[in-house]
């Protein structure tokens, strides 16, 4: 009898502790558990009845009904750390010698717990400008991966970012080469031979003449071709040109000097050449001007339209947006039947607001045959810049003050007039490949690859 009244009474306390001893599945279980309590006389009595005894005993033994969680343990914060550059290897691609090349680097911390994170020696030619120290959670910073060659050779380097989370290693790669070579023109594979113009400048910009066809060799897709015709260009076919001109609050203390270069330059225009004007902050200029002749009267309605005031829309001066603007011209440039097609960008490159992504900028242009020459003018933010004239065959001319700003216009004319016209074999008409030109002069030499757009 009272082992029935202890019995009912463990099966009492069943129905208030079950659910704390699911995770038992066997008597041997139940018994070492019971070894373990107070009460171990009445333990040993209940495991001898049944099992539902048992259970109900060890809820007893377990303190009244208080239970232990069959939760798993939390897992520790995660510590992550991811790096955006856009490719798995930072190429720098040909820089002339003592160029520097910056290119931007976001390091985000994507895990739970702040980060210390640190920057390795990238290796000879490569630097790291910024620093990001300790990062919180969900937080990126910026830093810039610069190249700067001194010798005439292929660089590479690794870059290693550290901290608590697994290290992330980014290689650098670059070429260092005496003089920079821009392939302007191309035609398509639909012809042989294949036609284009090449521009040859030396480390400061300028335009190097008097170069013979024994200078230059071409491949194509990795096979040498030879040059069916070749000859210097003293004088330049038609021209169409789109001025893009930053007028962005970080900007609007220099107009007077922007404007005065782009009148200078509009004058060097000639009279069968085509321009057009085009202002820009978050949105292009409600009274851009469109392209026109660049006769007399159409040099004075340019000049009008440099000198106007700036007509922004509800934004007014804020923001900038530089691939956005600068896409609406060259979608204009394609619309021009001018065997030469460029946009001249005047910024300082502070892009605030982004419709357009530099990118598919870079790949309109490119597959136009459209230059954008850059005229970084004032603090200028130097990484998208780079790529968007090395990836539209333009150049990057950096201007700090207005005398700069002029010459640099002098070097746009002169780099368009002084070029090298060449025709080169094409084995096999329709398919797309690669034409790369070498270029020696003297101990200095250069190169530049440009796709050759498959028939359509």
């Amino acid at each position: 009898m009272r082992v029935d009244t202890l019995t009912a009474w463990f099966s009492l306390r069943t129905l208030y502790t079950l659910r704390t001893l699911r995770t038992l599945r066997t008597l041997r279980t139940l018994r070492t558990f019971c070894t373990l309590c107070t009460l171990c006389t009445v333990c040993n009595i209940a495991c001898n009845i049944a099992t539902i005894t048992v259970i109900a005993l060890l809820a007893a033994c377990g303190g009244g009904g208080g239970g232990g969680s069959d939760q798993p343990p939390a897992p520790p914060p995660a510590q992550t750390l991811d790096v955006k550059f856009g490719t798995s290897t930072l190429s720098f691609g040909n820089v002339v010698l003592n160029q520097t090349i910056r290119s931007a680097l976001i390091v985000q911390n994507t895990g739970d717990t702040s980060l210390n994170v640190a920057f390795s020696s990238p290796g000879s030619g490569f630097a790291v400008e910024g620093a990001c120290g300790t990062m919180a959670s969900k937080t990126e910073c910026t830093v810039f991966v610069t190249f700067t060659p001194t010798e005439q050779r292929s660089y590479t380097g690794t870059l290693d970012i550290t901290s608590a989370a697994p290290t992330k290693r980014v290689s650098l790669t670059g070429e260092g080469q005496g003089i920079e070579v821009e392939i302007t023109q191309l035609s398509d594979s639909c012809q042989n031979p294949i036609t284009g113009r090449v521009t040859v400048a030396d480390a400061d910009g300028l335009p190097i003449i008097g170069l013979v066809q024994s200078d230059f060799r071409a491949t194509l897709s990795g096979s040498d071709t030879n040059f069916s015709a070749f000859n210097t260009v003293a004088t330049r076919s038609t021209l169409s040109v789109g001025l893009v001109i930053d007028n962005s609050d970080s900007l609007a203390d220099n107009q007077p000097e922007v404007q005065d270069a782009a009148r200078i330059f509009i004058n060097s225009l000639r009279p069968s050449d085509r321009a057009g004007i085009f202002k820009f902050a978050s949105a292009v200029d409600l009274n851009a001007q469109d392209f026109v002749t660049a006769d007399v009267s159409g040099k004075e309605t340019l000049r009008v339209a440099i000198n106007s005031d700036f007509d922004g829309g509800p934004n007014g001066r804020t923001g900038s947006n530089i691939w956005g603007a600068t896409n609406t011209v060259v979608d204009k440039l394609k619309q021009e039947t001018s065997s030469i097609r460029i946009a001249v960008l005047i910024t300082d490159g502070e892009n605030t607001v982004t419709s357009t992504a530099l990118a598919d900028l870079i790949a309109s242009a490119a597959q136009a045959n459209i230059q954008v020459f850059v005229v970084g003018y004032g603090d200028i933010q130097q990484p998208g810049l780079q790529q968007l004239a090395t990836g539209t065959g333009g150049n990057l001319f950096v201007s700090p003050d207005t005398a700069n700003l002029v010459g640099t216009f002098d070097t746009i004319a002169d780099l368009l007039t002084n070029q090298y016209a060449f025709s080169v074999v094409n084995p096999s008409i329709g398919p797309s490949r690669t034409l790369r030109i070498v270029v020696t002069n003297g101990a200095a030499n250069g190169e530049d690859t440009k796709d050759v757009v498959a028939c359509p």
